[in-house]
């Protein structure tokens, strides 16, 4: 029942732009693009929705499990915080109607690329976790995000580290990288806790965001191999 919410919701968005309150479009209008956006789908390499099973992850603190439809008012909650989209590509001003599209758009990635965890903490997402699988490099990336409320808890480094082995325990890859804005010295911190090693500086690699809007942003890469992962973990 959630992907079918999921997929009518995301549909709205795509189309109309304002999926709420009920009634605001036609909904035949709405689901008669249902052709387009599957060919859109399947062209952008989205790939099929259930290749691999959506999965949880418990770890000491945390619940890392597929998002659901009520977990709206909680992405909402911390993703309009000025210190959480301080160095993310987010809207801004942050709407409702933009963590309802996020939260929707997660029923509809291939879990076999994109695997997306949201992060629950005391039953309420704080947070979310992804990591993009290229299977042709044999390599991924990671990516992460956490309400400002909950840092220094080291929740994303036992986030993090959780998918990670996750990760390579299911995927055939030889390399999990991530990546920061070179200014965000606290993502620096997550990654060199997870052991990752910095492999350098890519310059004016994103647009500019709030921190820096008049200039370009350079990026600090990270990355770990497998085997590094493996002895460092005792696997």
């Amino acid at each position: 029942m959630d992907v079918v919410q999921a997929f009518v919701l995301l549909l709205k968005l795509f189309y109309c732009g304002h999926p709420t309150p009920p009634g605001s479009c036609n909904d035949s209008v709405c689901l008669s693009s249902y052709g387009r956006l599957w060919d859109y789908r399947y062209t952008s390499g989205w790939g099929s929705i259930w290749m691999v099973e959506p999965t949880e992850i418990r770890t000491e603190r945390l619940l890392l499990r597929p998002f659901r439809l009520k977990d709206v008012d909680d992405v909402y909650a911390y993703a309009k915080e000025a210190e959480f989209s301080r160095f993310l590509p987010l809207p801004s001003p942050y709407q409702y109607k933009h963590a309802e599209t996020y939260v929707a758009a997660s029923f509809l990635t291939a879990w076999n690329v994109q695997p997306r965890f949201a992060i629950s903490f005391d039953g309420k997402v704080i947070g979310g976790i992804n990591i993009r699988i290229d299977h042709a490099s044999q390599t991924a990336e990671l990516g992460y995000g956490i309400a400002s409320a909950h840092w220094g808890k080291g929740f994303t480094v036992e986030a993090a580290a959780a998918v990670i082995n996750w990760s390579f325990l299911n995927f055939d890859i030889a390399k999990v990288s991530a990546r920061a804005d070179i200014l965000n010295r606290q993502s620096w911190r997550v990654m060199e806790k997870l052991g990752m090693k910095r492999e350098g500086i890519l310059r004016s690699q994103e647009p500019p965001n709030p921190v820096t809007p008049d200039e370009r942003v350079d990026m600090v890469h990270y990355g770990i191999l497998r085997e590094e992962w493996e002895r460092q973990t005792g696997r």
